[in-house]
């Protein structure tokens, strides 16, 4: 198989994926998103070995989502393409373009799982699902806009970058900081309901396996210049790690 070759092959079983992904709205807390299931219930064909028990094939998360959204980061993939690149480059970009959507389009199927959904519930789910309901249209739309939606973005990344794998975090509360902060100085958000929301993030990793799973979580350390960047989602993370007292993130 060629570069070019697989760059298309990679597109087409990620967006397989994205077809026929579980959707999970939670019974309880504010993250959408699976966290295991049983691969042989969703007609293999569609799910390919290597796609699910691989790390890192698809095309590459990073932290961009969090800055532009997946609709944005799909924009700017494709508004990169020109005939100065090579082919693989080119199909790389449109590669990303194509999934990103796609990501959307997964996003969406919450959305419209919780409106089929609706009739029946009572006012306290109502409610609850209310918030998710809108987090899950901003995201859908474009970058997250608030803590909660910041790390309801974060899972979806996440999960999606290791399916039925585990990945690792990586610098967690570097990455989702400006969102904390930006949400206390605005009294949208107090520490203890970040406290809360991590506490539920680090369940629904363990939800999604436990051991030698490389669900690595880098917390504090210091910038280019030596700075310390512990900040106080470092804390909020430490503290939850204690309270949730269960193996993952390590």
């Amino acid at each position: 198989m060629t570069i070019l070759e697989n760059i298309k092959f990679q597109e087409h079983e990620m967006l397989e994926f994205l077809k026929v992904a579980p959707i999970e709205i939670p019974q309880k807390g504010y993250i959408a998103g699976f966290t295991l299931f049983d691969s042989n219930q969703i007609s293999p064909p569609n799910l390919p070995r290597d796609l699910c028990l691989g790390d890192n094939l698809h095309f590459s998360m990073g932290t961009s989502f969090l800055k532009y959204g997946y609709s944005g980061v799909a924009k700017h993939a494709l508004m990169n393409i020109n005939a100065e690149k090579t082919m693989e480059a080119n199909q790389t970009l449109r590669s990303i373009g194509a999934v990103y959507e796609g990501i959307v389009d997964f996003i969406k199927r919450h959305i419209q799982m919780i409106d089929n959904k609706w009739e029946g519930q009572t006012e306290d789910v109502q409610k609850r699902w209310s918030v998710i309901r809108n987090n899950l249209k901003s995201l859908a739309e474009g970058p997250p806009q608030t803590f909660v939606q910041a790390v309801q973005s974060f899972y979806l990344a996440w999960k999606l970058r290791g399916i039925l794998n585990t990945s690792t975090l990586g610098r967690l509360d570097q990455y989702l900081y400006p969102f904390y902060k930006a949400d206390i100085k605005k009294k949208n958000l107090t520490s203890e309901q970040a406290f809360d929301l991590i506490c539920e993030l680090w369940e629904k990793v363990n939800e999604s396996g436990s051991g030698d799973t490389l669900m690595n979580v880098t917390l504090g350390g210091q910038d280019a210049f030596g700075k310390d960047q512990a900040n106080d989602l470092s804390i909020l993370m430490l503290r939850a790690t204690g309270a949730v007292h269960k193996p993952e993130p390590h």
